[in-house]
């Protein structure tokens, strides 16, 4: 991996970021850029679907608790539609069934850390 590609492992990278939790939405929205991705970053899935029309979306980082419409509806509805071959991962404090982490290309548990975040949407945008 080049220098740059160390600094910036998300560069270019446009993130969907869900999550209802001001605080958490800050912290991951900073790892991210951090890291070098663009983010759009909501409160709820409605909000997601209205920022996102006009853009391309690489990958989707979704809160699973959400207040309104949970974040299952990414894969459940939103990969019908709007997010059809977009890696969708979720973001968990509670444990899932297996059932339900088999519909996401990868999930991530609470409290997450930015190598792991990182690590995690690089492996399924394969980059």
């Amino acid at each position: 991996m080049s220098e740059a590609a160390r600094a910036a492992p998300l560069k270019g990278l446009m993130v969907l970021l869900v999550e209802d939790h001001d605080d958490a939405r800050a912290l991951f929205r900073s790892m991210l850029e951090y890291a070098g991705a663009f983010v759009v970053a909501v409160a709820t899935v409605d909000d997601a679907v209205h920022e996102s029309r006009s853009l391309r979306i690489d990958v989707v980082l979704t809160d699973i608790g959400l207040r309104r419409t949970p974040g299952t509806w990414f894969v459940e509805d939103g990969r019908l539609k709007r997010y059809k071959g977009v890696p969708i991962i979720a973001v968990t404090g509670r444990d899932m069934p297996t059932s339900l982490r088999a519909m996401f290309d990868a999930v991530i548990e609470k409290p997450v850390d930015a190598d792991t975040l990182t690590r995690t949407i690089r492996r399924v945008t394969r980059r």
